[in-house]
């Protein structure tokens, strides 16, 4: 059986750490609790026999879980904490930690899913390697980011390709995420299926395939059509039903 962590010794555990978190009061309640929680989650890895790593770890949870909240500052703070997790932890150990799961109480280990954690990771790498600086110019501040989702976006893109969203306005604080997609669709149009290096059995394989996909979407616009007439003749001929009555209720109206 694997001896319980040394919950006396996680204060000096903690001093000795060069994990930087001012908002967080050293060894207290909150940071053994989640000692615990981590020892027992990570119990099939190597961090829960190593007291050191493990109180990282457990700190790095209580300031991750702290700083996030819907304020891209904050969400920096959050993606600067797991990218310390994820140099702490093995790989192995680290997609199990961001994994959404949950302890033996049904408490969440982190208070978001993995795919937001790997998004929050990417921003802050972006920011701190200082590309949004580069974009905007001396003049950029945190303050002109949009939420995590839009900004996410907003990394994805080239530098040139950032420099030039900065030149059309895209990076400010209210810039909406539909904004930035149809940025995305205008700098990366949709291919073109190429057909040229294809031999004749493969054309006819897609020849058909386009041919069924031709057949469905004439179907459904003949359902469509149909619908609409409906709905157009029962509008005109005022037999819809009053809105709030049930679809019972009317027809049993309408049999009378």
């Amino acid at each position: 059986m694997r001896a319980r962590p040394n919950i006396m010794q996680l204060e000096e555990i903690l001093g000795q750490s060069d994990i930087q978190a001012d908002t967080l009061v050293a060894a207290g309640a909150e940071e053994q609790q989640a000692l615990m929680l981590l020892s027992v989650h990570m119990k099939d890895f190597g961090v829960a026999s190593d007291g050191h790593r493990l109180a990282q770890l457990a700190k790095l949870r209580c300031s991750t879980n702290r700083h996030w909240s819907e304020s891209i500052e904050a969400v920096l703070k959050t993606g600067r904490d797991l990218i310390k997790t994820e140099n702490l932890l093995t790989k192995a150990e680290f997609d199990h930690y961001i994994a959404d799961a949950k302890d033996e109480s049904g408490e969440r280990i982190l208070r978001f899913k993995a795919n937001m954690a790997f998004k929050v990771m990417a921003f802050a790498k972006a920011f701190d390697s200082g590309r949004f600086h580069e974009a905007v110019g001396p003049t950029f501040h945190i303050g002109m980011l949009p939420p995590i989702t839009t900004s996410y976006l907003l990394q994805t893109l080239a530098d040139e390709q950032l420099k030039n969203a900065a030149a059309e306005n895209l990076i400010r604080a209210d810039v909406t995420r539909r904004e930035i997609e149809g940025y995305l669709r205008v700098i990366r149009p949709k291919k073109t299926f190429d057909s040229s290096a294809l031999d004749a059995a493969a054309l006819k394989t897609r020849r058909a395939a386009l041919d069924r996909r031709r057949k469905k979407l004439v179907s459904d616009l003949s359902e469509i059509d149909e619908e609409l007439i409906s709905i157009g003749n029962r509008l005109r001929g005022g037999t819809h039903r009053p809105c709030g009555m049930g679809a019972a209720e009317f027809f049993h109206i309408g049999a009378r």
